[in-house]
């Protein structure tokens, strides 16, 4: 594997960082390829730092959080980035993370590149490139006014026509937030958007346990939409045992184990309506 060039890495991190938002060493470490040493990284984003192009965040950091690295927004720097970026380049586009989602913001820009990596015919996009994609909306079937139920991540393989395509949301759960809330969205995405599945990214068995305690609260029967494969719309990827992994493996709402791989492929294969659970029976 040939080695990355030092100015090639550092215009790595400055196309991540205006991207992602703000980042760590070590998620940057994560999402750069080839992959890079923490010296090295480390020596980068110094290198940045000392240079202006970078600035350190400070305010309100979780304790033994680390350094986490923001684009500066001094107008001469931003006329540098300009040049780095291209004709994509907008001073006002880098997501302002707020310090209280510093380690979810780093795992979604960590799952968007392990995706992208996995899926290179895929489009992946962030919570806040959502609302800019038209496309997007319209498969959670959501407007500007109505924001309440867009996910982290929406993975989408395009079909020859836009109702060939496939969407998959996925919502990255560091912790567990109330019932109440999770009903809502769980509600939200078998019934009321246009999504072909649902992926959890969770930390935990336990989590994940909860979560589909919840689903299946949920009255399906009433729910033509995903009703004929309730069972494998809804998965789960308990991330701690899959990061980096070539071969993912999900488990579906019933915790049984299923190939993101082949999920994916069953997806694209059927359309929405000839889809059936127990032709999933043997994704593993």
């Amino acid at each position: 594997m040939e080695k990355a060039k030092p100015y090639q890495r550092e215009r790595q991190v400055i196309e991540t960082l205006y991207r992602h938002g703000a980042m760590s060493n070590r998620g940057l470490k994560k999402v750069l390829y080839p992959p890079i040493k923490p010296r090295r990284i480390a020596n980068v984003t110094h290198r940045l730092c000392e240079n202006g192009w970078l600035v350190k965040r400070f305010k309100s950091l979780p304790e033994n959080a680390g350094n986490y690295y923001q684009l500066s927004q001094k107008l001469k720097m931003s006329q540098h980035i300009r040049v780095i970026i291209g004709h994509k380049f907008n001073p006002k586009h880098e997501p302002n993370v707020h310090y209280r989602e510093l380690f979810h913001s780093e795992d979604c820009a960590v799952w968007t590149t392990e995706l992208e990596r996995l899926f290179p015919d895929a489009q992946v996009l962030r919570e806040w490139e959502i609302v800019r994609d038209q496309k997007a909306m319209h498969a959670l079937l959501l407007d500007y006014e109505n924001l309440h139920t867009i996910p982290d991540l929406i993975l989408t393989f395009k079909g020859l026509k836009d109702r060939d395509s496939v969407n998959i949301a996925l919502e990255v759960e560091r912790s567990r937030k109330s019932n109440k809330r999770t009903l809502k969205k769980l509600k939200s995405y078998s019934t009321g958007t246009g999504l072909d599945g649902v992926i959890y990214l969770v930390t935990s068995d336990n989590l994940a346990g909860i979560i589909k305690r919840l689903y299946w609260e949920l009255d399906h029967d009433k729910n033509c939409r995903v009703g004929h494969y309730r069972k494998n719309f809804l998965m789960f990827i308990v991330y701690d045992k899959n990061v980096d992994s070539e071969n993912l493996i999900l488990l579906n709402s019933e915790l049984k184990p299923v190939s993101l791989s082949k999920w994916i492929t069953y997806l694209r294969s059927k359309s929405r309506n000839t889809r059936r659970d127990f032709e999933m029976s043997d994704l593993t």
